[in-house]
């Protein structure tokens, strides 16, 4: 309920309210993959990144899920949301192929575990704003990426 010229003194268009620490979360993201020792799997940099965004998100769950909502009825932000997750998923594969070998079959295989993971990511996050944020978002990443790196034995029938 303010005037266009009030919002627009405040923040530069709606994308900057929405996702008002898109560049520092990944900025940080990155610093985290880059600091992980070299001797870590990829998987395992991203589980213990993992549990420090869990726990950042949750102490701000209320937030979170209220500009979720906004995000999920705008279809410009659901835009942009997609290219604040191409960009992860960009970061993880730089940070993935940087600790393979130079071969093509390394990139590849880079690109797919970036690919897979920012899915995770996304499955695990729509869940959590689903469920309003209820559950332990820390295990959620955990059991997901579980799934991920062993998908046909991580729930046997």
């Amino acid at each position: 309920n303010v005037s266009r010229r009030t919002f627009f003194r405040y923040f530069e268009n709606k994308e900057a309210l929405a996702f008002p620490h898109r560049v520092e979360r990944l900025e940080r993201f990155i610093a985290l993959l880059d600091a992980a020792p070299a001797t870590e799997s990829p998987l395992a940099s991203l589980r213990r990144i993992a549990q420090i965004f869990a726990a950042e998100y949750t102490a701000n769950r209320e937030q979170l899920i209220a500009q979720q909502r906004v995000v999920a009825s705008t279809p410009s932000l659901i835009a942009v949301e997609n290219e604040i997750d191409r960009d992860w998923e960009e970061a993880m594969y730089r940070c993935f192929v940087s600790r393979l070998d130079t071969s093509r079959e390394a990139e590849l295989r880079a690109r797919v575990l970036a690919g897979a993971c920012i899915g995770v990511i996304r499955a695990t996050m729509r869940h959590w704003f689903e469920v309003e944020g209820e559950a332990d978002l820390g295990q959620l990443g955990l059991q997901a990426l579980d799934a991920l790196q062993d998908p046909l034995t991580a729930h046997p029938r």
